[in-house]
């Protein structure tokens, strides 16, 4: 993925605060070698204490899921969105996905905002169906942005970091009415996402809750 830092601070791809060597080394970089980072990265987000996810179980406990948005994979469903060599391996992965049954509440939903492809919206669809996940409003990713080819070979690979993915997500929680929080299962995400909104938002595998300073 290109970088698109215009400066030293956060980066939402890599997730962390890029000092002026990382910088310019980023901008001398091959998109592989900054994919290769970030990947690295989010293997070691991946690999989060025990005692984080009885913190975020405790988050989503008080959650009010009728003023709540959230991502689908990582928040109810157990599949990752990381690299499928076909569209049909990635339906398989979809209709035989697994719940995180802690997470599903018979409390509808506010929405549902993911960065699934809408080319996939019936399966999605009969997944929900199927684990009693109901919600006012589903919002999927434009099939047209989903995919990005890979020069060197004929598979194609989910954008889960992208900005492009994150920018969606957070144009669409800040316009929606009675919603005013965001569950991401991506810290990457959810700190853009709380960047660009200034709302409320879960980072659920990290169990941190980004949120504006109070003041009185």
């Amino acid at each position: 993925m290109p970088c698109y830092c215009s400066d030293t601070g956060f980066c939402n791809y890599l997730g962390i605060t890029v000092t002026t060597p990382l910088w310019n080394a980023c901008q001398r970089w091959p998109d592989s070698q900054r994919d290769k980072l970030a990947n690295d990265l989010n293997k070691k987000e991946s690999n989060r204490d025990p005692i984080q996810k009885d913190k975020i179980k405790f988050c989503l406990h008080n959650v009010d899921y009728s003023r709540a948005a959230f991502e689908i994979d990582g928040i109810f469903s157990k599949l990752e969105q990381t690299k499928y060599p076909t569209d049909e391996s990635y339906v398989q992965s979809i209709i035989n996905s697994e719940p995180i049954v802690s997470n599903i509440k018979d409390q509808k939903c506010r929405a549902i905002i993911t960065s699934r492809s809408e080319k996939f919206l019936s399966e999605t669809k009969d997944w929900l169906l199927k684990y009693n996940i109901e919600y006012e409003d589903l919002f999927m990713f434009p099939d047209s942005l989903w995919f990005k080819k890979l020069s060197n070979t004929s598979r194609r690979e989910v954008p889960k970091f992208s900005k492009e993915v994150m920018i969606y997500k957070a144009d669409i929680y800040k316009s929606l009415e009675g919603c005013d929080i965001f569950v991401e299962s991506n810290n990457v995400q959810a700190h853009g996402i709380f960047e660009q909104t200034t709302k409320k938002t879960i980072s659920y595998n990290e169990g941190i809750i980004y949120e504006k300073e109070k003041t009185f």
